[in-house]
């Protein structure tokens, strides 16, 4: 049984569908541009839009309802850790680490 693929609507070229990231509002459950596509864009994204991304992280992590996950997060691994935490804390102190 042939594999079946689809043609990128960035690149133009015919790929298999694995290597499309899945989608379930698609037709073929697949997005239309392929992985290597996809990338790339959000690359780019990335490096123009780096102070956006910054700024928008900024906001969600001061949040009070985040802050307040964090801190229970934290205080959760300290305690399931509480031996090594220590360890590091002294070698911190005695300029060890």
């Amino acid at each position: 049984m042939p594999a079946k693929t689809k043609v990128c609507t960035k690149c133009g070229k015919r790929k298999k569908l694995e290597e499309y990231h899945a989608h379930n509002g698609r037709k073929a459950g697949r997005r239309a541009h392929c992985k290597e596509c996809m990338c790339a864009t959000m690359a780019r994204y990335r490096a123009e839009n780096k102070e956006k991304i910054a700024a928008r992280g900024a906001r969600y992590r001061a949040r009070p309802e985040v802050r307040e996950q964090k801190r229970v997060r934290r205080a959760d691994w300290r305690a399931r850790n509480r031996e090594w935490h220590n360890v590091q804390q002294q070698l911190r102190r005695i300029g060890g680490f």
